[in-house]
């Protein structure tokens, strides 16, 4: 099969799950409500019936907000002026850099368990309708055949976890030991290079990862592996015997999430005056960036299960 083929079926295969992907979506901001009431509240009671809300209808009142942030106490003192515009990915990109994703408010980071939780189920659903789109439709076809896949896919999730931390402790101590080695390297162009080829060398190593969930989480459904451990070998080395072609189907299938990502930061709404329209419209192109994230990711998933299964047939051995 060829890289071309291979992308192009994962286009087709993943748009025409659209209708998974809104369930997902929806299932996700459901569990939203929560935690968006609980600062919600918050927020009227700091605004109350005091003159600052004339204030807030023009833009963010820094003033108020330094206030309120003072005071403020669990998943509350979460609301900064960073979660407009391209705010919120900048933040999780330097939690995850600086390792302090855990370190949150304990609501948040429940919520932020709770998501994945929920996410491993609803995957499990995705990856079986990508696999036989002529199944029930729907999240009465999602669910079932997300808890059947359930208990392996979170196994699985616990395992490249693992993986992860050991990548991210790897750069950590990359990042450093490079620094201190060119302590007396005077020419900029060196170091910078040095630093790009260690970056490059440390997303590298995410891909492979990756792919390699992928590929595992896709041999459980398909051949109905119980194993989580040896299904994710079974990936690495699925990726490891082809790694040009996985590689490219990775990363051509990437790029799109990767632009809708950099749209996003560019072009998101800012605190401006908070009329209706203009709220009702930040909320929507929020829902509408989420959907496509989440459109783009079973795109990426059915490119590979594309790939998956081509070898499968040319190598019914494997």
């Amino acid at each position: 099969m060829s890289v071309t083929r291979a992308v192009t079926r994962g286009f087709g295969r993943g748009l025409g799950a659209l209708s998974v992907a809104l369930w997902m979506w929806l299932v996700n901001l459901l569990l939203a409500v929560p935690a968006s009431l609980v600062v919600g509240e918050a927020l009227r009671e700091s605004i109350g019936a005091s003159k600052v809300h004339e204030a807030l209808r023009r833009g963010l009142d820094l003033d108020w907000l330094g206030e309120l942030l003072h005071d403020a106490e669990g998943i509350v003192s979460t609301f900064r002026s960073s979660l407009v515009g391209p705010g919120p990915i900048l933040d999780n990109l330097e939690l995850w850099f600086r390792g302090e994703l855990f370190e949150q408010p304990m609501l948040l980071v429940a919520t932020g368990a709770l998501f994945a939780l929920v996410w491993v189920l609803l995957l499990g659903g995705a990856i079986d309708r990508l696999a036989r789109p002529s199944g029930v439709a729907g999240l009465v076809g999602l669910l079932p055949r997300g808890l059947h896949y359930f208990s392996r896919l979170l196994r699985l999730t616990v395992l490249t976890g693992v993986l992860y931390y050991f990548l991210y402790r790897l750069s950590r101590f990359l990042f450093p030991w490079l620094e201190e080695r060119l302590r007396e390297v005077t020419a900029e162009s060196t170091v910078l290079l040095w630093n790009l080829a260690v970056a490059a060398f440390v997303l590298l190593v995410f891909a492979l990862v990756d792919m390699a969930g992928d590929y595992a989480r896709i041999a459980i459904v398909l051949e109905e592996r119980r194993s989580s451990l040896l299904a994710l070998a079974s990936g690495a080395a699925f990726v490891l015997r082809s790694p040009v072609k996985t590689l490219a189907v990775y990363l051509l299938l990437s790029a799109p999430a990767w632009a809708v990502m950099a749209l996003w930061a560019a072009t998101a709404p800012g605190a401006g005056p908070a009329t209706t329209v203009n709220i009702a419209l930040a909320f929507l192109a929020a829902q509408l960036y989420l959907v496509a994230k989440i459109v783009l990711r079973l795109v990426l998933l059915a490119g590979e299960m594309t790939v998956f299964e081509e070898s499968r047939r040319a190598n019914p051995g494997r």
